[in-house]
């Protein structure tokens, strides 16, 4: 009985090593996806997206939507990522307004 025991948190300790582990690969994901939406924005105007205004930003998400057809969700990481570097990497407020996708 005590041998099942020890066997049974070590299967608990494994599976928790295991989604440990998917939390530091999604999260490795997410931010290679973040990095590059904020490249893509770059390379679309040639010129670092600090120096972008709302109208620019507005109209590359337009540009991923009509000419690229990139998917909802595709469109959705892209914002997150390019506000996260905005709000939370340079500490600047998001240029683009909050209803972004009710203006497209």
């Amino acid at each position: 009985m005590n041998s099942l025991h020890k066997g049974d948190g070590h299967v608990r300790a494994q599976k928790k090593n295991d989604v440990g582990h998917a939390a530091s690969r999604f999260l490795g994901e997410t931010r290679e996806a973040f990095v590059a939406a904020v490249a893509g924005l770059a390379r679309f105007y040639h010129r670092s997206p600090d120096r972008l205004g709302e109208e620019e930003i507005r109209d590359f998400f337009l540009h991923l939507i009509n000419e690229r057809k990139a998917a909802r969700s595709t469109v959705t990481i892209y914002l997150c990522g390019i506000k996260f570097f905005y709000e939370k990497t340079i500490m600047l407020q998001y240029p683009a307004d909050k209803d972004l996708f009710g203006r497209i």
